[in-house]
Order: C-alpha cells, then sequence, then structure tokens
C-alpha cells in the first residue's frame, strides 16, 4: 500500500513539475512575444508603415471634388435595372459588333441611362473615398469595388457601340472616362482594389487595340489613345496598396480571440487552430509573424523603385517564406490571414506592361514602318526592352509576362493565343 502510495505521490509530483514549467515557459514566451510585437510594430510605424486605421488617410475628400456620392447613386440605379451590367460582358464580345448584336446592345445601354451620366460626371472629380469603417477590420465589405466593374463594362459598351458606327473619337471618350475611373478606384488603399483594377484596365486596353488596328494612320486618334492611357495614372504604387491590408489584418489576428462565431465562418477544419488563436501568446505570435512579414514586402518595395521584377521575386521569396513556417500548427493560420501578395504585385506589373506595350505600339504606327523607331519600352517583368515580333505585314510588340517566356515566338497557348504574354499584334496596312 505504501509503495502504491509512494508511486502515486512520485506521478503527481512530477506532473505538478511539468505544469508548472510549462506555465513558466508558456508566460516566458508570451512576455518575450509581447515585446517583441511591440518593437516590431514601433519600427513599421517609424519606417511609414501604417498599422493603425487613423494611419490609412491624412486628408479627407473636400466637398466638391469626391465622385464616391454619383458613384454610389449610378451603382444603385445600376442595381435596379431590369437586366444585369455584365449581361453582355465586352472582354467576351468579338472586336466588331455585327449589326444583330448592335441592336441588343444599344437596347440593353438604353437601361443605364442616368448611371451612366453619373459615371461620366464622377470621373471628372479629382478624389474617390468611399469613407470606409476600417475600424470593422474583417467584417469591413468592399461591394463599390464590383459595382465599378459593372460601371466600366458599361462604358466599354458604349465606345465598343459607338466605334462600330464610326465615331471614333466619341469612342475614345468613353474609353477616357472608364480609364480615369480605373485610376480613381485605385485610391482604395487595399489589394482586391489593385486586382479588380488591373481587370478592369485590361478590359478597355483590349478595346484601345482595336482602335490603333483600325486608325493605324490617324494621328489624331493614335493622340486621343495616348490620352486614354495617360487616363490610368501613374504606375501601381504597391506600398500604398498596402496601406489598408495591414492594419485589417491585424485586426482580423485579434478579432479571432474574441468572435465565437469566427470559427464556423471559417470551417470546421479550422476550429481548433481558432480555439488555440484565443490564447494571448498565439495571437500575439501571429501578430508578430504578420507584421514581419508586411516589413519584409514593404522593404522589398523600397529597396527596389521602379523595378517590379525585383519586388516580385521579393514577394515571392517572402509569400514561400511564409507559407514553409505555415506548415506549423502555431502558424497554420497566416495562410489565410495573409493574401499572396505576389499575385498582387504581378496583376500590377501586367498593367504597366500592358500601357508600355501599346505605347510602343503607336510609336512605331507613328513611324509608318515595320521597322520604324520605337520607344524601346522596358518590360516590367524582366527588365529588358519590350520584344517586337516582326512579319511581312505585321507586327506584335510584347512583353514576356509572370513566366519571363517567349510565348509568343514558341507558339504556346492558353487563356490567350500567346500564353500569358501581353501582346499587341498590327496587321500592316499598305493604304
Amino acid at each position: 500500500m505504501k509503495k502504491r502510495f509512494s508511486c502515486w505521490s512520485v506521478c503527481l509530483v512530477v506532473l505538478l513539475l511539468l505544469v508548472t514549467t510549462g506555465l513558466i515557459s508558456y508566460a516566458k514566451m508570451s512576455g518575450n512575444s509581447q515585446a517583441d510585437l511591440q518593437s516590431e510594430l514601433a519600427a513599421a510605424k517609424k519606417e511609414g508603415l501604417p498599422i493603425t486605421f487613423q494611419d490609412i488617410f491624412t486628408t479627407p475628400a473636400q466637398e466638391g471634388e469626391n465622385a464616391a456620392g454619383l458613384y454610389r447613386q449610378a451603382f444603385a440605379e445600376m442595381k435596379k435595372a431590369s437586366v444585369k451590367t455584365d449581361q453582355y460582358e465586352m472582354r467576351k464580345q468579338p472586336d466588331h459588333l455585327d449589326p444583330d448584336l448592335q441592336v441588343k446592345l444599344s437596347n440593353y445601354l438604353a437601361n443605364f441611362k442616368d448611371p451612366i451620366t453619373k459615371l461620366e460626371a464622377g470621373s471628372k472629380m479629382p478624389r474617390l473615398d468611399f469613407e470606409r469603417n476600417w475600424s470593422l477590420g474583417s467584417k469591413l465589405a468592399f461591394p463599390e469595388i464590383g459595382q465599378e466593374g459593372g460601371g466600366i463594362n458599361l462604358l466599354v459598351a458604349k465606345g465598343a457601340l459607338l466605334l462600330d458606327q464610326g465615331k471614333t473619337m466619341e469612342a475614345l471618350d468613353e474609353y477616357g472616362i472608364a480609364a480615369r475611373i480605373t485610376n480613381q478606384a485605385r485610391q482604395e488603399p487595399i489589394a482586391i482594389a489593385t486586382l479588380f483594377a488591373a481587370i478592369n484596365e485590361s478590359a478597355i486596353m483590349s478595346r484601345l487595340k482595336v482602335v490603333l488596328q483600325d486608325n493605324q494612320a490617324n494621328q489624331a486618334v493614335l493622340d486621343r489613345c495616348k490620352g486614354v492611357i495617360a487616363g490610368f495614372g501613374k504606375d501601381i504604387d504597391l506600398a500604398y496598396v498596402l496601406r489598408g491590408d495591414v492594419p485589417m489584418g491585424l485586426e482580423f489576428i485579434r478579432e479571432l480571440a474574441n468572435d465565437p462565431k469566427l470559427a464556423s465562418q471559417l470551417g470546421s477544419q479550422q476550429n481548433f487552430l481558432v480555439g488555440l488563436n484565443r490564447f494571448k501568446y498565439f495571437q500575439t505570435s501571429n501578430q508578430l509573424i504578420a507584421i514581419r512579414h508586411w516589413r519584409h514586402l514593404y522593404a522589398g518595395i523600397r529597396s527596389h523603385p521602379d523595378d517590379y521584377a525585383g519586388v516580385i521575386q521579393t514577394f515571392k521569396e517572402s509569400d514561400q517564406a511564409l507559407m514553409q513556417r505555415s506548415g506549423d500548427w502555431n502558424f497554420a493560420l497566416m495562410g489565410w490571414i495573409l493574401p499572396i501578395f505576389s499575385h498582387v504585385a504581378e496583376g500590377a506589373a501586367r498593367t504597366v506592361a500592358e500601357r508600355r506595350v501599346m505605347l510602343e505600339t503607336i510609336s512605331i504606327l507613328e513611324e509608318r514602318s515595320l521597322h520604324g523607331k520605337a520607344l524601346s519600352l522596358t518590360d516590367p517583368f524582366t527588365n529588358k526592352p519590350l520584344e517586337i515580333k516582326h512579319k511581312t505585314d505585321s507586327l506584335t510588340v510584347f512583353s514576356l509576362g509572370p513566366n519571363l517566356s517567349d510565348d509568343v515566338r514558341s507558339g504556346a497557348t492558353g487563356k490567350t493565343p500567346y500564353g500569358d504574354d501581353i501582346w499587341c499584334t498590327i496587321k500592316w496596312s499598305k493604304n
């Protein structure tokens, strides 16, 4: 009996020692992590990286300069229309509209006369600030981002219809309006706005290719095309994109510890991880990983000014390191708390490549010779001059795209005729 009691006593003492050691270690880790987090946050703030919602915007839009009111009215009217804004998605329509499609498109646009007028008026304003309540964190919705895409589609449809009616300058006016709205949309300091703006810009650019093909000898049209491209504004500032994502991500991590409904929303397989995150140590650890990740991205942007190839590589390396660390159960939450910013950087580089490909093409057209003078603009994916493929009756100006492969010359295909290359082909007119 004494022997059994002695055995249980030893086990109890060992268990108490283990628990005590564990609690001391946990307290020590929590203290160290909290100190590290405060140090990282202070360093981020010193470097200019926003970490609170108050840091996102410093100058509110003045009365009369903000397009948000007009756009919200336009979006509300678009929603009430009897047809959807994407019923005729212009990215999927032919370059030239047959008579039957012209009639259908005209009837379709008649449903959106008033909202189109409001979009056109709003495009003339210098600011777009929807005055979002950023403190909502993960609960903050961005419905206007998708609605802007619907508005852009309407303007591109109107331009395509005008173009096939022979009203080229009026069509370019609509494309210019769409370009300015896309530029305004980029004032949203959030990754999703950048990605949607890139999609909208690509839709407009695809129609500019049609204009160039049909009016390659018309200098007035070429000048107007350059004006449309200028309407997109400066190249995307990836440091600006991070302004909203950082404080929202930190708030999201904090919410995990306080919102019992969030676990079910994220999926049952994540419940265990969400439960762990309710411990102070895991909250702190996740915030620490997140802020270090963002600081690394921010440093990559600043160390590669105007060098998208360098930024993309930095982002990929950072994303890969983050995902490798997320393999540990302690950090598994990071896989879906933090967006994969290398995709954002690639989207930004694609828009830059499209603009430069178009400007290079226009420059060659202005020379009126297949081997005419070019601007020798740089491919943002390679930091080398854009590629030009010559044929007897055509030329193709192109960027190698994210995969850095010459898909134009190799004949690679995919969703586009030339893989992921960004390109513009002009069939040379002998007139």
